[in-house]
């Protein structure tokens, strides 16, 4: 094209220099090393599209109480996946509204009070990590009960699963199940993080990789999981493979025609988990701050 203008990488009165670092990086002897090749292939996932700009793989759910009507029957699914939170037959959609930017359940009066996600099926005998993350508020009751789980009603043998527990005092225990009806316990938390009247968020990690686990509670690991996860207080392999909804508001466990359970309002809630074998991503801390800081953004397939 006449008086179009090209770009000419040489130099005025030079020519190019195939040395390492100079103008030329498609020369000979100027190409990446097989660690530079990796390390650029680490950022950029399926399509071609950096790792950083996309959301994870790995989720199985991710909702927060914005932008929904007041008749909508379900905290949707923001992650893609069609894995809305629907209410159960006794939880109407003007209750589940009834304050602004929250989703509340209230405490289940019968055996339909509950919002239910589709099938988790989290392998954490087989070495799958899990990351649950939940902000908002809850009411503690005079016993230990599940504000989320999937071990479900049926004798002790078909409980297997997994269950986030509200102590009395507001704390965060967490329980998992085998096919034995075996169970294993994690301690309890430090901080509250519980409150009908203060909103607080917290998150456990399950890797399965090492058998290990750690609580944060507003975006920050508890101490005593600082350095390292812990262990599991028994000494059983957990089957948290139950083939069940995983409940929001309680575990799916009827007690007297009544469904174990919390009264609670979430702003948010994120669920992921990661590939046998994988465990739990270096920068966990920072994924869980992030979360903490704005609940309302997908975790990206970089840090998940």
């Amino acid at each position: 094209m006449p008086g179009a203008k090209v770009w000419d990488p040489t130099p005025a009165g030079g020519s190019l220099s195939t040395a390492r670092g100079e103008q030329n990086p498609s020369a000979d002897g100027a190409s990446l090393s097989s660690t530079e090749v990796a390390a650029v292939r680490a950022l950029v996932s399926g399509g071609g599209i950096l790792a950083a700009l996309r959301q994870s793989d790995g989720y199985h759910y991710a909702g927060w109480a914005r932008d929904q009507i007041a008749t909508a029957t379900e905290l949707a699914d923001q992650s893609g996946n069609g894995n809305d939170a629907v209410l159960q037959a006794s939880v109407a959609a003007a209750t589940a509204w009834a304050t602004a930017g929250l989703f509340t359940v209230p405490n289940s009066a019968d055996t339909t009070g509950l919002a239910e996600i589709p099938t988790l099926d989290f392998y954490y005998a087989g070495g799958e990590t899990l990351l649950l993350f939940w902000r908002g508020f809850a009411t503690p009751e005079g016993a230990d009960m599940p504000l989320i789980g999937d071990t479900g009603d049926g004798s002790a043998t078909t409980r297997q699963g997994l269950n986030l527990i509200c102590t009395p005092a507001g704390k965060m225990k967490f329980w998992l199940r085998d096919s034995a009806g075996a169970q294993s316990a994690s301690g309890t938390s430090t901080a509250t993080c519980f409150e009908a009247a203060v909103e607080h968020s917290l998150a456990v990690c399950l890797n399965g990789l090492t058998r290990k686990y750690a609580f944060y509670v507003d975006g920050v690991r508890e101490a005593a999981f600082v350095p390292n996860f812990l262990t599991f207080a028994s000494g059983a392999t957990p089957d948290t493979i139950s083939g069940r909804t995983l409940k929001l508001g309680g575990s799916g466990r009827v007690s007297g025609g009544v469904q174990d359970g919390i009264a609670s309002q979430t702003r948010a809630l994120h669920v992921l988990r990661r590939a046998i074998g994988s465990g739990a991503p270096t920068g966990i801390d920072d994924v869980v701050a992030n979360l903490h800081r704005d609940p309302t953004r997908l975790v990206s397939a970089e840090a998940w």
